[in-house]
Order: C-alpha cells, then structure tokens, then sequence
C-alpha cells in the first residue's frame, strides 16, 4: 500500500470508529442484539474503502446493514462517496458523491477530512432509524 492510500485509510478508519463509539449508546438500547463489524481496505489501484456493517438480528450469517464511504482515485482526479445499503447492495439511504481534486494536494488534504466528517455525520444521523426497520426485512 502506497503513502497516499495508508494514509487515506487511517483517515477512513478513524471516522468509521468515531461512528460505532457514537453509535453504540444509542443502539445498544435500541437494538442488544446488534452486532458490529468494521473494516478499512485499499485495493493498489486508487481505490480505499471503510465500512461499518450491523448485523440487524445480531446473526452474522444474515444480511447486514453496511455504511460505506468510498475515495476513487483515477486520471488525476479524486471523488468521495458514500451510502447506506444492504450487503447484498440494496441502496437503504443514498449518501452523497463529492470531487475531492487532485490538482492541489494541499486542497485535497483539507477537503477529504470534511467529506469523511459529513458522511459520519450522516451515517449516525441514519443508522438507528435504518436499523429499526430492517428488524421487518426477513433474515
């Protein structure tokens, strides 16, 4: 793994991890049997991924509720998305997409902290209520 990509995953995991400490409180009243995954990974080609996974029925054989956040980075350009979804890719909350740039890596820099802060605002914002409703959707 690059500089660029270990640091843009260290930037990612520590988002995702300030989402499950807020998040926790809230659902460990809302749902006991929530069960909790995250994860953060490169794949050498311009592309860093970090995501949160939830368990809605606390089984890790069923389908899980995954908060994602995704940075692309390809033909000197960078973009920013993320959305809340099933893992079998049922789009459950559409997140947002933003151009990061990489003609300044000063400005790139600044700008990818923002957008990771929006998506976790946005995910612990979402994920409680999401997660009440997928207790419906069958396991």
């Amino acid at each position: 793994m690059g500089f660029l990509e270990d640091r843009l995953c260290r930037l990612m995991e520590e988002e995702i991890q300030l989402v499950v400490q807020e998040l926790k409180p809230v659902l460990g009243k809302l749902k006991p049997d929530l069960t909790l995954t995250t994860g953060t990974w490169a794949n050498g080609r311009g592309i860093t991924t970090a995501y949160l996974s939830c368990f809605p029925h606390g089984d890790p054989a069923e389908q899980t509720v995954d908060a994602v956040m995704s940075i692309a980075i390809a033909d000197h350009r960078a973009g920013f998305s993320s959305d809340i979804c099933w893992s079998d890719g049922s789009l459950m909350a559409e997140g947002f997409d933003s151009d990061l740039g990489l003609d300044n890596t000063e400005h790139f820099w600044l700008k990818a902290p923002r957008v990771c802060l929006q998506a976790r605002e946005a995910f612990v914002r979402q994920l409680p209520t999401l997660l009440v409703e997928a207790e419906s959707r069958p396991k």
